[in-house]
């Protein structure tokens, strides 16, 4: 399985919120609205962020990956120009999506330097994916994800696990886009914050089972691989060998929304700071970051001799379940045998 852009250390990931605007209200986002900020970043203000991050990034030796996010980021007017500038300057630009508006924008973000789309489906059924989305939007994100391929644009479907949703569609998933001929196939579970919070979670046993359906479906799969964008799937599927997935959040991975607050990471949701007031370099200093860099956590995670594999797991799922950032994963199923914490 090939590694996801987050799980390399070489690699430091910036998710970069262009506008909190949205065309879609979905049950899970951890937005508590979808309308875009009055002060949002300007143009020479995103470019200066480039500047700052390439700098970054280069002291550290390492490439650098800009995520747009959103909201939804193909509202943003200028989003080509932005596109093609942090190109222009040697950084690897990838866009998250829901996938409606690139039914008729493809083309466009082909010729701004795109790499690659995320798009977000949250059911393999019509059904399914607009009980989260909206009525009429799967149809919309599949015409979106076709256009985007034949434009020459690589395609991932995201898949967020909801209880209750589509815990149940794994092998539709796997047959969706191996039929629509989409490559990757990456699933997360559900952080609950922002609407998301009154949504039910899966417990630990539920994720190892839908672990055990998704590798089991992902080594029939004839075109379509898979990743999951948390540390549970090496506790079940992987122990001993090198990790797929380690939290990034204090290592490798930082998130600036588009009022240019900064956060640990968008899934976790904790401000340390706004990059108008604060530089990138003082930003990585922040006591927070430092503690997850330290990793010293508790419960069970801190006496666990998997932690070398996992890293600890999900510190945004920690920190929702909680409100510590250094507590368990709340969803790990794993019961450690009493061998002393080992850091990698």
């Amino acid at each position: 399985m090939q590694l996801a852009p987050e799980a390399r250390t070489d690699v430091f990931h910036l998710q970069l919120s262009v506008t909190n605007a949205c065309n879609l209200q979905c049950v899970h986002c951890y937005r508590d609205e979808s309308k875009a900020f009055r002060d949002e970043l300007s143009v020479e203000e995103m470019i200066a962020l480039f500047e700052q991050f390439k700098a970054f990034v280069d002291r550290r030796g390492m490439e650098g990956l800009i995520t747009f996010g959103g909201g939804e980021p193909l509202l943003r007017r200028d989003l080509g120009l932005l596109s093609r500038v942090a190109h222009s300057m040697g950084l690897a630009v990838r866009i998250i999506s829901n996938g409606v508006l690139s039914a008729r924008q493809a083309e466009y973000l082909a010729e701004w330097g795109i790499r690659l789309v995320q798009v977000s489906l949250d059911g393999a059924t019509a059904e399914v994916h607009d009980r989260v989305r909206g009525a009429g939007m799967f149809e919309k994100a599949l015409e979106g994800c076709r256009n985007l391929l034949a434009a020459g644009v690589h395609v991932n479907h995201k898949v967020t696990l909801m209880k209750g949703f589509n815990d149940h569609q794994i092998p539709e998933f796997f047959a969706l886009a191996n039929r629509e001929r989409i490559p990757l196939l990456s699933f997360a579970h559900l952080i609950p914050i922002g609407s998301g919070s009154n949504l039910l979670t899966l417990s630990a046993e539920e994720h190892l089972q839908i672990f055990e359906t998704i590798a089991a479906e992902g080594a029939r799969s004839e075109f379509t691989r898979f990743e999951f964008r948390e540390s549970g799937y090496d506790r079940s599927m992987a122990w001993g060998r090198k990790r797929d997935h380690v939290t990034g959040e204090g290592r490798w991975h930082l998130a600036i929304d588009a009022d240019g607050t900064i956060f640990t990471s968008r899934r976790m949701g904790m401000k340390i700071g706004n990059i108008r007031q604060t530089t990138l370099e003082e930003i990585w200093e922040h006591p927070v970051l430092v503690t997850l860099r330290d990793g010293k956590y508790e419960g069970k995670c801190g006496n666990c001799e998997l932690f070398s594999i996992c890293g600890g797991g999900s510190r945004p799922a920690a920190y929702a379940a909680t409100g510590s950032l250094l507590a368990e994963d709340p969803n790990c199923w794993y019961t450690p045998q009493g061998a002393a914490l080992v850091t990698a």
